[in-house]
């Protein structure tokens, strides 16, 4: 790429400026699944689009789509990305992860072809958000794996975040599209233009991931990464082997896993195994039953029959809004720590969710225009197809399970390592809404590793250097405290492992 032995220096230490673009170019997959996931709700109000797809005939003139058509629409996106993400983890492994992204990015780009030469029929185009769901899939796996495993680790925690920030740029990106190309909605160049736009932004990545480092030879590929000559008296590239070689040896020693491994008691020695998978899995499942992907998908339309002169510019704005509050988002769970966000924000949608249902079902739609949302779908048009406003009331529902969740079971991790993550988890008596006051053995306070490591780190080598920081546990190759976020920011990270510290 020519960048080679050009480095910048963070948190006391080289990083190529290779690894940096690599970052920027490997983060456009989450731009494409933010950017897909934003397009459909405005097409869906485009005159040429419904008058092409749809199939119900309005006495007024035009069409438009029977629910279930609409439904099939928006989530054959979201079953094609499921079934991309659980192929993702077998392709990565057998072709190796830069082919196993190209064929994400190809993968997009023809659903994106199929889509634009659709003339009339509902399924051509459906088939077609089905086939770039499986790229998008394919990349929302592959894209943090390839990310973590090739990002410095003074870099790696600020990367691999890229990627989510990068899905709500995506989703502003075309509702801004959506908003400019809406003048000429009654031709086929508007819905036509957001999904070929698709493809031009998908190019980078298809065409970049082809420029990243090969790993034939390990040394030089970190030696490129760190911006640094391929010298075998190089301590840091050093330790970059050494912990990849650790790491590769407890991997070899642990054998290789199964999906079935996930749900056995105790395996592996490994206490609570079966409450941290459940545990992860109900709250990515939840985060997906907190309503707002509905918005995301059918905003434009629910804007449109509140009476709202411009749908589309007010779905801009949730955008933004969007983009704007992911940011809080990054400052808080560093600030407050990983519970209380997650407490605070079930809540907060809960009650607002509660007034919008109430609001719809209190007033008659016909007599108060500003309040006659009606709702075509908050998951498919045909849930509200039956019980219309009242639907809003089950996501309140599921938010209130979000937040029961997260308070009951949900123990807080911020500034701990893995390893000391495992340590709390493991503990028989200690309960998750006081786990706060939980530290390391050795310690007052969880700031005080984090200072200890600052200490041993500033005295240039020792610890820090030698790749063995000494927190109560036993670590594979070295670990880095990230501090994005002043002195409350960062657990520490497992390097080497290509997961972030502090997460459960």
């Amino acid at each position: 790429m020519g960048f080679g032995k050009r480095s910048i220096r963070i948190n006391g230490a080289d990083c190529g400026a290779e690894s940096v673009i690599l970052g920027v170019i490997t983060s456009i997959g989450g731009f494409l699944f933010g950017y897909d996931t934003g397009q459909i709700s405005g097409m869906l109000l485009f005159s040429d689009f419904k008058n092409r797809f749809g199939q119900v005939d309005l006495p007024e003139g035009g069409r438009d789509f029977e629910p279930i058509t609409e439904s099939l629409l928006v989530s054959l996106m979201s079953i094609g990305t499921l079934c991309g993400a659980l192929s993702s983890s077998y392709t990565a492994d057998w072709w190796g992860r830069r082919k196993s992204l190209s064929f994400g990015v190809a993968m997009f780009i023809v659903g994106c072809v199929i889509q634009i030469t659709a003339m009339h029929s509902w399924v051509h185009m459906m088939m077609g958000r089905f086939v770039a769901g499986l790229g998008i899939g394919n990349l929302s796996v592959g894209v943090p794996m390839f990310q973590s495993e090739c990002a410095p680790r003074e870099i790696r925690g600020a990367v691999v975040g890229s990627y989510q920030l990068l899905i709500t740029f995506g989703i502003l990106v075309a509702n801004c599209v959506n908003y400019g190309v809406r003048e000429i909605q009654e031709s086929d160049a508007s819905w036509r233009i957001v999904v070929g736009l698709g493809i031009g932004f998908a190019a980078p990545l298809g065409l970049g991931i082809l420029l990243v480092p090969e790993w034939d030879d390990a040394r030089t590929s970190m030696a490129r990464l760190r911006g640094m000559k391929d010298d075998p008296h190089n301590a840091l590239v050093e330790n970059d082997m050494r912990e990849m070689r650790a790491n590769l040896d407890k991997e070899r020693a642990v054998g290789v896993g199964t999906w079935a491994e996930c749900f056995v008691p105790r395996k592996n020695g490994v206490p609570k195994q079966v409450y941290r998978t459940l545990l992860g899995v109900s709250i990515h499942f939840l985060q997906q039953w907190t309503g707002v992907n509905y918005f995301f998908y059918y905003g434009a339309t629910i804007f449109e029959s509140a009476g709202i002169d411009d749908p589309i510019r007010t779905q801009l704005i949730l955008g933004a809004i969007n983009v704007g509050m992911t940011f809080v988002g990054l400052w808080a769970v560093e600030r407050l720590g990983r519970r209380w966000p997650l407490l605070i924000g079930a809540l907060w949608q809960a009650a607002w969710l509660a007034v919008f249902a109430s609001m719809g079902t209190a007033l008659n739609p016909e007599d108060n225009e500003t309040s006659g949302i009606v709702m075509i779908s908050f998951l498919t048009p045909l849930a509200t197809d039956g019980i219309s406003y009242a639907y809003g009331f089950v996501f309140v529902g599921t938010n209130l399970a979000a937040f029961l969740v997260a308070y009951f079971f949900l123990y807080e991790s911020v500034s701990l390592s893995l390893e000391n993550v495992d340590k709390m988890y493991s503990q028989p008596d200690l309960k998750p809404w006081a786990s706060r006051g939980w530290v390391p053995d050795g310690y007052i306070t969880r700031m005080q590793r984090d200072d200890e490591y600052f200490r041993r780190a500033g005295g240039g080598g020792g610890a820090a250097e030698s790749g063995s920081v000494d927190d109560g546990a036993t670590a594979v190759g070295s670990a880095r405290p990230s501090r994005a976020f002043g002195e409350g920011g960062g657990g520490l990270e497992k390097t080497g492992s290509g997961e972030l510290g502090g997460e459960s």
